[in-house]
């Protein structure tokens, strides 16, 4: 009948799947994503959905797997979706070579498409240099899009390149005014402008205008934690506005109460402040939560004991 087609996936994924009779998996799968009938977005969303089954992510089923990513990209050599679903399946959300050859081959038939830039980005993890010129790139194909400009400028940080970054962040806002954006997404992307130019701006000692940025992006992003363990960690080490730095860093707590970055600077803030007791017991959270010893959370922490 009309539509019945679809039914090959229940069949295959609630019967055969959940019976464990894997070669009829294999067969009825096979036969659904070949079957022209069926719509691209049903396939999509089977595919997605079975990349997320753990059972299904193992050397076992890997040429089942591999077989069906062939089938609809032979079917659909045009659409991106599946593209982005074999790139996540073949590096497991690592960009291996072969996965950004992957990319790069279909970032070149496909200029400035924003869905597959934000895939590779979003799971990028090389070197910064590199990621510089990749985000480069992806600013050039797809100028409209703001977010690309703020990783551009979170990778000049990262690189120390502090003038490039309080540019680009200078930038990014300027294209935020001009932009037709609701307010909740204009308020993210100036939060976020305003927090790389608060990093770049500590980091070159410019402390007032650090501060003044900090203060916008709390205003804009008032549950944002990293922004505000960061705001109240700069003002301890300034020793400025304690009381207010004691605040967001108990607000960062509560946001992330196992985070051990946190926790060090919320027991920083109360050192500063000689709440040498409390200090010493949210110090103690931190190194119980820390996986890895840490150069800082010691130094604090010899500070806090010796008192």
């Amino acid at each position: 009948r009309p539509g019945g087609h679809e039914y090959l996936f229940t069949l295959a994924n609630n019967v055969y799947l959940v019976d464990k009779m894997d070669s009829l998996f294999a067969k009825t799968s096979y036969k659904a994503y070949s079957c022209a009938e069926i719509p691209v977005e049903t396939k999509v969303e089977m595919i997605s959905n079975t990349l997320q089954d753990q059972t299904l992510m193992t050397p076992q089923w890997a040429p089942v797997i591999k077989k069906i990513l062939s089938i609809v990209r032979e079917m659909y050599p045009s659409e991106t979706a599946f593209l982005q679903l074999e790139a996540t399946y073949i590096g497991n959300s690592k960009l291996t070579p072969k996965v950004i050859k992957l990319y790069q081959k279909f970032l070149d038939k496909y200029p400035g498409n924003y869905a597959i830039w934000n895939d590779f980005l979003s799971c990028y993890d090389g070197p910064a240099d590199s990621a510089l010129v990749y985000i480069k790139k992806a600013c050039e194909d797809v100028p409209d899009y703001i977010g690309f400009q703020l990783r551009l400028g979170g990778v000049y940080l990262m690189l120390g390149d502090y003038a490039q970054g309080i540019a680009t962040g200078y930038a990014a806002l300027d294209n935020i005014y001009e932009a037709n954006l609701t307010k909740a997404v204009a308020d993210q992307f100036r939060g976020n402008a305003y927090n790389v130019l608060a990093e770049c701006y500590y980091r070159t000692q410019n402390i007032d205008s650090c501060f003044f940025c900090f203060d916008q992006v709390v205003k804009l992003l008032p549950n944002n934690s990293i922004a505000l363990n960061n705001y109240a960690y700069f003002l301890a080490e300034q020793n400025k506005d304690l009381p207010r730095a004691e605040s967001m860093a108990q607000k960062a707590v509560q946001y992330e109460p196992l985070n051990p970055t946190v926790l060090d600077t919320y027991a920083y803030v109360l050192f500063r402040q000689k709440m040498y007791e409390k200090a010493l017991f949210i110090m103690e959270l931190c190194l119980s939560n820390a996986k890895e010893s840490d150069v800082t959370y010691e130094i604090h922490a010899g500070d806090i004991y010796y008192f």
